[in-house]
C-alpha cells in the first residue's frame, strides 16, 4: 500500500501537534504544582522540580520527537520524497509519548509531596562523595575536592528547605516527614562508612582556623611576623562533621515535630532513626560527636516532657515512659556496637591490613576502612615512606615499626573512648534521673534507672573482651614509652561506684512508686526494684558489707510488707484460687525472712556483731507495739502456707540460689577436721572449726542443705516468744534448736579430745 502525500502530511502534523501539546500540558502541571507548593521555597528547590530526573528525560524526549516531526514536515513542504520508514517510526514514537505521559502525569501528583525529590538530591550527594574516593580521577586534587564540597552545600540547602516544608505543612508532618528522615538517616550512615576512605586533610572537609597564642609561639616566627607587621598565621583544622551537623538538625526537627503528633508511634520512629545513626557513629569511635547527638536528642525530649507534664502529675502516660526508655537505650546500643567493632580490629587483623599496603600507591592505605587515628598516622607515614622508597628503591622501615605506630594509635583511640563511655554516658544517666526525681516524675525516672543498671552491667560483662583486645594490641608494642596506660581495674571501680548510685536511686523511687496503683500498661518498676534490692542485700551479706546493709535493709524491710499488702487478693474467689493468690502475695515476706536469716548466719560467720545487732534491732522495733501477737501469727502463717505444701513455692528458685550461695561459701571457707576418738580405720566424723554452732551447722555437708534462712530467722528472732504459732512451728520438725544443741555437744567433745591428743 502506497502512502498518499496528504495522509503523510496529516500524520506528521498530528504527531507533532500531540507531542507539542504534551509539552504544554506537562509544563502546565508543573506550574500548578509549583504555584501550590513551591511558590515560597528557595530557588534551589524550584530548580530541582524542573530538573527532576524522569520528568526532565521525558521532556527531552518530547522535544526531540517534536523537532523530528517538524523537520520531516518541512522537508515534505520543500518537495523531498517521503521515506516509507518515517511513518511507523513516528507512530511508535507518538505511542511511547502517550504511554509515558500517562505514567508521568500520574507521577506529577506525587510532586505535591516535595520530599519525593529527596532521592534525587541524595543521589547527587552520593555521586559527589564517590568522586572523592581512591582510584577516582582527581580524587587527590584540592580544587576538585573544594568544588564537590560547594556542590553539596547547595544540595544541603535543598534538603533543609524540604525539611522546612515537611514540618510546616500539616498534611506532610507525619509519615511523610518520617520517610524523608529515614532517607537522611540512611545517607548519614552510608556517609559514616565512606569517610574512612577519604583523606583527612581533604578540602572536602570545611576549614576552621585555630589562632595560636603569641607568647607560646617560637621567637623566630613571632619576630618575622612582628617585623612584617602581620599577625600569626592561624592553623587550619578540618571540620570532619560539617555535613552531619546540618543534616542531623533535620532528624531533630522531625523528632520535635512528631512528639506533638497524635500518633506517638511516629515520634518513636523518628527516635529510632537517631538511634540507628548513633550506633553507626559508635562504630567509628568518635564519641565526641556521639555525645553531641545524644545531647541534642535528650534536650528535645526534655522540652517535650516539661511542656506536656506538670511537676506534681503523679500519672505519667505510657508514651512518656516509652520515650524515656528509647532515649536511655541509645548509650547501651552504642556501647555494644563499639565493643563489637573492636573484636574485628585486633592486633592480628591490623597486621594483615598493614601487609596489604603498597606505599607507592596512596590509595592502598584507604582500602581497609582504617579507624580515624590509625588512618591519620598512616597518612603521616605515607610521604616519608614514599620518599624512602624513592631513594632506596624499596621500603627499608621494618614492618614492626609500622605495626607499633598503628597499634599505638588504636590504643590511643581506646584510651580516649573509655572516658566517654564510663564518665560522659554514665553522667548522662545521672543527670536524667536527677531531673526526673526532682520533678517527681518517678515512673520516668524508674525507666532510666533500669536502663542505667543495664548499661553498667553490660559494660562490666564486656571488660573481659576489652582486656583481650588490648592484649592483642600490646603484643606489637616495641620499646615505645608513648603508649597510653589503660587501667581496667579503675574501670571496675567506676562500675562499682555507679552501681551503688543506681541502688541509691532505687531506694529513692521505690517508696514513691509503691504509693500509687500501677496501670497494667506500665512496667512493674516497684516489683523490679524490690527484687533488685533483695539481690543487693544478699550480695552485701555475702561480702560483709555492713554499710550497704544499713542503707538497704530498712527500705527492703518496709517495702516487703507494702508489697505483701498490695498483692493480697481483694476480690471474692473460690478456695483454690484464693489460696494460690495468697501464696503469691506472701512471697515478699518469705524473701525478707529468708534473707534476714542468711544475714544473721553470715554476721556470725564474719564475727560482725554490728550486722547481727542491726538486723535484730529492726525486728525488735517491729514487734515492740501492742500488736506483737498478731504480727508473729501473720509471719508464722506465711511460713506455714508456703513451706507446708507439697509443691515448689513461688520464687523458690531465687531462695534456692541464696541458700546454695551461703552453704557453698561456708563449706569452702570454714576449716574442718576429722573427729575420731575411737581411732577406727573407716570411722570418724567431720567437724567444722568455728566458734558459732550455727555456722558449723550450715557449713557441714551433712546438715547444711536441710535448713534455710527462714529457720534461722525463727530461731533467733522468735524463739523467745511464748506464742502458740511459734510453738507449733517447733513441734513441726523445722526447729534448729535440737540440732544446735547436738552440734554444741559434739563440738565440746571434739575440743576435749583435741586437747588430749595435742597433749
Amino acid at each position: 500500500m502506497i502512502l498518499e502525500e496528504s495522509d503523510y502530511a496529516t500524520l506528521l502534523a498530528t504527531i507533532t501537534s500531540i507531542s507539542g501539546l504534551f509539552i504544554g500540558l506537562y509544563y502546565t502541571a508543573l506550574t500548578s504544582v509549583g504555584s501550590a507548593i513551591y511558590a515560597r521555597v528557595p530557588q534551589s528547590l524550584r530548580a530541582l522540580l524542573l530538573k527532576e530526573k524522569k520528568g526532565d528525560a521525558y521532556l527531552r524526549y518530547l522535544v526531540a520527537l517534536t523537532f523530528f516531526g517538524v523537520l520531516l514536515l518541512s522537508s515534505w513542504v520543500l518537495g523531498y520524497r517521503a521515506n516509507p520508514l518515517t511513518a511507523p517510526l513516528l507512530a511508535l514514537g507518538g505511542g511511547i509519548a502517550v504511554i509515558a505521559f500517562y505514567q508521568l502525569g500520574a507521577r506529577l501528583f506525587s510532586l505535591f509531596e516535595p520530599t519525593k525529590l529527596a532521592d534525587e538530591v541524595i543521589g547527587q550527594m552520593k555521586s559527589s562523595i564517590e568522586n572523592l574516593q581512591p582510584n577516582k580521577p582527581s580524587w587527590l586534587t584540592p580544587r576538585f575536592q573544594l568544588h564537590e564540597r560547594k556542590r553539596n552545600l547547595y544540595h544541603i540547602e535543598t534538603l533543609e528547605a524540604l525539611s522546612d516544608i515537611a514540618k510546616s505543612e500539616p498534611h506532610m508532618n507525619g509519615k511523610v516527614f518520617i520517610n524523608f528522615t529515614n532517607k537522611i538517616m540512611a545517607f548519614l550512615c552510608w556517609y559514616e562508612r565512606q569517610k574512612s576512605v577519604m583523606p583527612k586533610n581533604s578540602e572536602w572537609f570545611s576549614p576552621k582556623y585555630n589562632h595560636p597564642e603569641w607568647y607560646k609561639t617560637s621567637d623566630t616566627e613571632t619576630s618575622i611576623r612582628y617585623g612584617t607587621s602581620m599577625p600569626l598565621q592561624p592553623e587550619v583544622i578540618r571540620d570532619h562533621r560539617w555535613l552531619e551537623r546540618r543534616l542531623f538538625n533535620i532528624l531533630l526537627s522531625c523528632l520535635e515535630s512528631n512528639l506533638n503528633s497524635p500518633d506517638f508511634q511516629l515520634a518513636l520512629q523518628a527516635l529510632g532513626c537517631i538511634n540507628r545513626y548513633s550506633v553507626q557513629i559508635a562504630k567509628t569511635g568518635e564519641f565526641y560527636w556521639l555525645l553531641e547527638v545524644l545531647d541534642g536528642t535528650s534536650l528535645v525530649c526534655e522540652k517535650f516532657i516539661n511542656a506536656s507534664l506538670s511537676r506534681d502529675q503523679h500519672e505519667q502516660p505510657i508514651n512518656h515512659v516509652a520515650l524515656c526508655d528509647a532515649v536511655s537505650a541509645i548509650p547501651i546500643n552504642c556501647m555494644l556496637s563499639y565493643f563489637k567493632v573492636l573484636s574485628s580490629r585486633t592486633g592480628d587483623n591490623l597486621k594483615a591490613q598493614v601487609n596489604e599496603i603498597t606505599w607507592s600507591k596512596p590509595e592502598t592505605i584507604y582500602k581497609n576502612n582504617w579507624p580515624n587515628k590509625a588512618l591519620t598516622r598512616l597518612e603521616w607515614l605515607l610521604p616519608r615512606m614514599q620518599f624512602e622508597t624513592g631513594i632506596e628503591k624499596k621500603a627499608i622501615t621494618p614492618k614492626w615499626y609500622i605495626l607499633n605506630e598503628v597499634a599505638r594509635e588504636e590504643a590511643n583511640s581506646l584510651a580516649e573512648a573509655m572516658p566517654f563511655v564510663t564518665h560522659d554516658f554514665g553522667s548522662k544517666y545521672k543527670v536524667w534521673i536527677d531531673k526526673l526525681v526532682t520533678s517527681r516524675r518517678y515512673w520516668l525516672a524508674a525507666t532510666c534507672i533500669v536502663r542505667a543498671r543495664e548499661f553498667w552491667n553490660k559494660l562490666d560483662y564486656h571488660l573481659e573482651d576489652l582486656d583481650v583486645y588490648l592484649s592483642s594490641l600490646l603484643q606489637y608494642r616495641k620499646h615505645d614509652k608513648t603508649w597510653p596506660n589503660i587501667g581496667l581495674s579503675e574501670l571496675h571501680e567506676d562500675i562499682k561506684k555507679n552501681n551503688e548510685i543506681v541502688n541509691e536511686y532505687c531506694l529513692k523511687c521505690l517508696p514513691e512508686l509503691s504509693k500509687v496503683n500501677r496501670p497494667n500498661e506500665l512496667p512493674d518498676f516497684a516489683g523490679y526494684f524490690l527484687h533488685h534490692l533483695g539481690e543487693v542485700l544478699f550480695k552485701a551479706f555475702m561480702n560483709n558489707d555492713y554499710s550497704t546493709v544499713r542503707k538497704v535493709y530498712g527500705s527492703y524491710f518496709n517495702e516487703s510488707f507494702v508489697m505483701f499488702k498490695k498483692l493480697m487478693p481483694n476480690e471474692v474467689q473460690d478456695e483454690w484460687h484464693l489460696t494460690q493468690n495468697l501464696k503469691v502475695a506472701a512471697t515478699p515476706l518469705l524473701d525478707l525472712l529468708d534473707l534476714t536469716g542468711y544475714g544473721l548466719i553470715l554476721g556470725h560467720f564474719y564475727g560482725n556483731s554490728d550486722l547481727s545487732k542491726f538486723i535484730s534491732l529492726m525486728w525488735r522495733l517491729y514487734f515492740s507495739d501492742q500488736h506483737q501477737i498478731q504480727k508473729v501469727d501473720q509471719l508464722m502463717a506465711t511460713i506455714k502456707l508456703l513451706k507446708g505444701g507439697f509443691e515448689i513455692p513461688h520464687r523458690s528458685q531465687y531462695r534456692f540460689n541464696w541458700k546454695q550461695g551461703v552453704t557453698n561459701k561456708l563449706s569452702k571457707s570454714v576449716p574442718k577436721d576429722n573427729f575420731n576418738p575411737s581411732r577406727e580405720l573407716m570411722g570418724g566424723r567431720e567437724i567444722r572449726l568455728h566458734d558459732d554452732p550455727l555456722v558449723r551447722l550450715f557449713s557441714s555437708s551433712r546438715t547444711g542443705t536441710y535448713y534455710d534462712g527462714v529457720n534461722v530467722f525463727v530461731f533467733y528472732t522468735l524463739a523467745d516468744k511464748n506464742i502458740k504459732s511459734v510453738q507449733e512451728f517447733y513441734q513441726s520438725g523445722w526447729s534448729l534448736k535440737q540440732d544446735i544443741e547436738k552440734e554444741e555437744e559434739h563440738y565440746a567433745k571434739y575440743k576435749s579430745w583435741k586437747e588430749k591428743t595435742d597433749a
